[in-house]
């Protein structure tokens, strides 16, 4: 319980920290609940959500606690839910009881007010009984009042989305949608985007991204063309690729043991193989042969030694 407050504390601390965001809202609190606290509410509630901290207050863009006492804050609550259900201050009640709740922190009282995004059929959310210039919406770290034509968009998007069964989205015109419909020049409502989705899948393309964006209300969907540049992984070595060398490969590191019976360099032991390629000898025959522990180092601390020498390691000590 103890960790629990302590980060609970954390948490407020880093909130004050960060100061006012596009979430995040903090109102001093020392006459009430202030007028712009249901403004705020407003505001959330018709773009993102977001949180209200009651009773901190903002001095030379630095933060301090109001200092409420217990006694003052649950008063505070019990006002929030009376208006919060109250038509008359608010058009719809958003929060659960859990959404709000009182904090102790530093021997002063706040009240945090998480308030949910309103879903389409519930906007506008309103004030003061009408929704003509009474309706916010949150813009950086502040609130602005919509204006008529954004509050009349929210009530034709909350129109067309209402449905009594499913709340799925409705035709606009249902008598040309059953028109076309008999004609046959028209396909199940709702069945485009799917067919979107499942061709570009069918095509291997990027899936199509969805982006809601406001002032003004609109959806963008972005279709990407083309395949997704995948990146080109490197070549593997014949050991990488798990395969098990070849019969010449066998009979030329038994022709290496043979010959490396005392140490010799790697030039030599290209000569006596008849290969020219250095990098390949070393990848394919004597670093395989180091790591069976076939083959051994003269010099194991400096690999890349001018001397280095190879030699069979049955016969190391004997070298040494």
């Amino acid at each position: 319980m103890e960790k629990n407050l302590t980060d609970t504390k954390d948490t407020i601390r880093e909130l004050i920290g960060k100061g006012e965001t596009s979430e995040v809202e903090f109102k001093s609190a020392h006459g009430g609940l202030p007028g712009s606290f249901w403004e705020s509410y407003s505001a959330f509630a018709n773009t993102n959500g977001g949180t209200i901290v009651l009773g901190v207050v903002e001095k030379n863009n630095r933060f301090f606690f109001d200092g409420l006492t217990e006694e003052t804050i649950v008063r505070y609550k019990k006002n929030f839910w009376d208006c919060a259900h109250n038509k008359e201050k608010v058009s719809v009640c958003l929060p659960h009881e859990s959404d709000v709740r009182i904090e102790q922190i530093d021997g002063s009282y706040i009240l945090i007010c998480e308030i949910p995004r309103a879903s389409y059929e519930l906007r506008p959310v309103y004030i003061n009984n009408n929704p003509l210039g009474n309706t916010y919406r949150r813009n950086h770290e502040g609130d602005y009042v919509c204006t008529d034509v954004e509050v009349r968009r929210m009530f034709a998007d909350a129109e067309h989305d209402r449905h009594p069964q499913d709340r799925r989205s409705i035709c606009r015109n249902p008598i040309l949608q059953k028109m076309f419909m008999m004609l046959g020049r028209a396909e199940k409502a709702g069945s485009g985007v799917d067919k979107i989705v499942s061709g570009w899948k069918s095509l291997g393309w990027p899936l199509p991204t969805v982006a809601e964006e406001t002032r003004p209300d609109y959806v963008v969907l972005t279709l990407r063309l083309g395949k997704q540049d995948s990146p080109k992984q490197p070549k593997k070595t014949t050991q990488e690729k798990g395969t098990r060398p070849s019969r010449g490969q066998e009979q030329k590191k038994a022709k290496i043991l043979r010959f490396c019976t005392e140490p010799k360099p790697l030039l030599d032991i290209m000569q006596h193989l008849g290969l020219k390629a250095r990098k390949n000898v070393m990848n394919v025959y004597i670093t395989p042969m180091i790591e069976a522990g076939l083959l051994e180092m003269t010099e194991p601390d400096n690999p890349t030694s001018r001397n280095q020498m190879y030699v069979a390691a049955k016969n190391i000590e004997k070298a040494k």
